[in-house]
């Protein structure tokens, strides 16, 4: 887990796993245990999330597997102390990282391969550092179990660890696309309430750019634009970009260029910008 999971992403987590066997298997008991941890506070998909990354650097390299379990309970407490606050209790740190040991040790030994029983040992004889923790596990999780389909976590405990998914990358994947989305959602948010200026998808026509600037240029010279505080804007150029910008997605306009060029010209040049406006007009009678 390199980050704590956002509302948005364990939403969607949640969405796309809720049903799962696993996922209800570890429902109960974590929603049980986060309430002692009021500081760190780990959620069921949090939980979740990183017991499928301990299965699934299992599955990835058997032949290393009991070498990369060698000090997981270690790993994960040391991931969960970087992520906590400062004065987040050790207490709380150790009970989290417990949690997700005792998950995993409880999955393979649903399993049927000999690897994964000595693995599952391996963990047990790591977690009994902190035997404190797991007659309160074995409590909790023992009595979930009862309440679902143990023969089909079974199941689905052994079709997952011989396929060639990894459902934490998939759910990684997931998060970080969720959480760009929320970020965009935040951003755009903020610059609604803000009054900011919201990029569109707009863009200008083929060959309208020229036509475009100077009818905005004769816009700001007939006080048609004001600021926030509807005082008269009094910076042209910087007014005609931001237009351009936030209206058109236009960024680096040539608006000193393209007006010292239009205006060469002879007004009348431009009465063709103008009378394509005119035309478009209703008529009144």
């Amino acid at each position: 887990m390199r980050n704590r999971l956002r509302r948005s992403a364990r939403e969607a987590l949640r969405n796309e796993y809720g049903e799962n066997v696993i996922f209800l298997a570890l429902k109960n008991p974590c929603e049980h245990f986060s309430t002692k941890m009021p500081k760190f506070r780990m959620t069921t998909e949090e939980c979740f999330l990183e017991v499928l990354a301990v299965l699934d650097d299992i599955k990835e390299d058997e032949k290393n597997a009991r070498f990369n379990m060698g000090h997981r309970w270690d790993k994960i407490y040391n991931d969960f102390r970087d992520l906590a606050d400062d004065d987040t209790d050790n207490y709380e740190l150790e009970l989290a990282t417990s949690m997700v040991v005792y998950c995993a040790i409880l999955l393979l030994t649903m399993t049927n391969k000999p690897l994964y029983s000595t693995l599952a040992f391996d963990l047990m004889s790591q977690l009994e550092e902190h035997d404190s923790y797991i007659k309160g596990m074995k409590g909790i999780f023992d009595s979930n179990l009862y309440r679902i389909d143990i023969e089909k976590l079974k199941v689905v405990v052994i079709d997952y660890m011989d396929c060639d998914m990894f459902f934490s990358d998939a759910i990684e994947e997931m998060v970080e696309k969720v959480e760009e989305d929320s970020q965009k959602k935040s951003v755009k948010e903020t610059n609604i309430i803000s009054g900011e200026p919201e990029t569109a998808d707009l863009r200008i026509a083929q060959g309208k750019e020229t036509s475009m600037i100077v009818v905005l240029d004769t816009m700001y010279k007939a006080g048609w634009f004001v600021d926030k505080n509807n005082k008269p804007v009094t910076n042209k150029k910087k007014t005609i970009e931001q237009i351009l910008q936030y209206a058109f997605n236009k960024t680096n306009p040539n608006v000193e260029q393209t007006l010292n060029a239009a205006y060469k010209r002879n007004k009348a040049d431009a009465n063709s910008y103008f009378d394509e406006l005119i035309a478009k007009l209703p008529e009144t009678d």
